[in-house]
């Protein structure tokens, strides 16, 4: 790893899988304690608390505009997410986020958001 470790972006939002959140946000987590050196952030469109499918609320730290470049952006999933459109809101987020990151992560769904990037 770099000396200045790497930032991963969990961009969450409403109704969203917690384990697809909390899963991967762990795996981080115990990658520190061996040494690696990441830090996560918690992201919304807009910057909100966000209701996950669970009915718990995941507070964020910042909105995707002022999330800055992220090493790693992470959409997580959700219930039903492919059964309708995408929130616009959702997509310009992803968009914001991607647009300077390394690499793109994605739980199932996610993976069909089209940033038009």
């Amino acid at each position: 790893m770099s000396e200045r470790g790497r930032t991963i972006g969990f961009l969450v939002h409403d109704n969203v899988t917690m384990m697809d959140v909390a899963g991967p946000a762990d795996v981080f987590h115990h990658a520190n304690a061996f040494g690696a050196d990441y830090k996560t952030v918690m992201v919304s469109a807009d910057g909100q608390a966000k209701r996950a499918a669970n009915g718990h609320y995941l507070m964020v730290e910042t909105t995707a505009a002022r999330a800055g470049a992220l090493d790693t952006v992470l959409v997580p999933g959700a219930y039903g997410m492919v059964a309708k459109p995408f929130e616009q809101e959702l997509v310009d987020a992803v968009a914001l986020l991607t647009n300077h990151a390394k690499r793109i992560a994605s739980g199932t769904a996610p993976a069909f958001v089209d940033s038009g990037s």
